[in-house]
């Protein structure tokens, strides 16, 4: 859903913006490729149905924000607000979205390996830290005061073991929030890497 420029020189005027909740990547089903330009006009729910012959009934296409059993309401929350000023909604008008910006290519604004181009949010980063700080406040205040016990449930869905970024997170989680007398549980769903690393 967030997008960044591209450029490994640093288009950082950019910065990190959303993409429209309407965009989708037209496939073309014989290469299964997304040709930069779309090659024929077709709407989000033909461009779906077409790759999906098996469906029948009422079928939305696959875009941002809407998986299979539904779509959310509203965008996530704290993140950044929805991009309907001209430049950023002009940078998803193809079918390879690009810099609103420098027009160069747009990427997602994920880190990937080897990636020094990533435009990191400080703002999450902010908010990620704040929450855990907040939890450990809670649930030394609860040890302290008598109150029952803080409870934390950390999901873990797919985390494998060639990068233990994640594992390692929600163990080191697992351990400061029981550090501060919460009753934590680390529910690891993995079937090939179930057990702590």
């Amino acid at each position: 859903e967030l997008y960044q420029c591209s450029n490994p020189t640093g288009c950082r005027r950019s910065g990190i913006w959303r993409a429209p909740p309407d965009f989708f990547f037209a496939v073309d089903r014989a290469t299964m490729l997304a040709p930069a330009e779309r090659t024929c006009e077709v709407s989000p729910e033909e461009a779906e149905v077409g790759r999906m012959p098996h469906v029948t009934g009422d079928v939305k296409p696959a875009a941002v924000g809407r998986v299979r059993g539904g779509g959310r309401a509203t965008v996530l929350r704290y993140m950044p607000g929805p991009t309907w000023e001209a430049s950023a909604a002009a940078s998803f008008r193809r079918n390879h979205p690009v810099c609103r910006e420098c027009g160069l290519p747009a990427r997602p604004a994920i880190l990937m390996f080897g990636d020094f181009a990533w435009s990191d949010s400080e703002e999450q980063s902010d908010r990620w830290l704040a929450w855990q700080q907040a939890v450990e406040e809670e649930a030394t205040f609860r040890a302290k005061s008598g109150a029952p016990r803080l409870k934390v449930a950390i999901l873990e869905v797919g985390a494998g073991g060639n990068v233990t970024t994640v594992r390692n997170t929600s163990e080191a989680c697992l351990t400061d929030f029981m550090a501060a007398g919460a009753e934590s549980r680390l529910i690891r769903i993995n079937p090939d890497f179930p057990l702590g690393d």
